[in-house]
């Protein structure tokens, strides 16, 4: 079983200079920003009843998870990069958001 890749941290601000803004969304608002990814993924072998997990991550300005803020060991076996969102605006252009999502494991068989 290969190890989950680990995001990469939100990208400097183009120039290099400062890094781009971090905004907060509530993870309601946020699952409705979801394009693609699983809706359920399957329990590992250390919690085999499944459940759901809360996960706090940012996600960059083209709607990928690219830091895992939260150091659970359900979240961090989760294959973040099935998942994007639609990205989140602010006054204009695309921003980092910093929000928790709920992702939901089936029990294993």
């Amino acid at each position: 079983m290969s190890q989950p890749k680990t995001p990469n941290k939100p990208r400097p601000a183009k120039g290099g200079e400062t890094e781009e803004k971090v905004v907060s969304v509530a993870a309601d608002k946020q699952r409705e920003l979801l394009i693609e990814g699983p809706a359920a993924q399957p329990a590992p072998l250390w919690a085999p009843a499944g459940e759901t997990e809360r996960c706090k991550l940012i996600i960059d300005t083209e709607g990928k998870v690219c830091q895992l803020v939260t150091g659970k060991q359900l979240c961090e076996a989760v294959a973040w990069s099935e998942y994007r969102y639609r990205p989140q605006v602010q006054g204009g252009p695309p921003v980092n958001v910093e929000t928790e999502v709920e992702v939901r494991y089936e029990p294993r068989k």
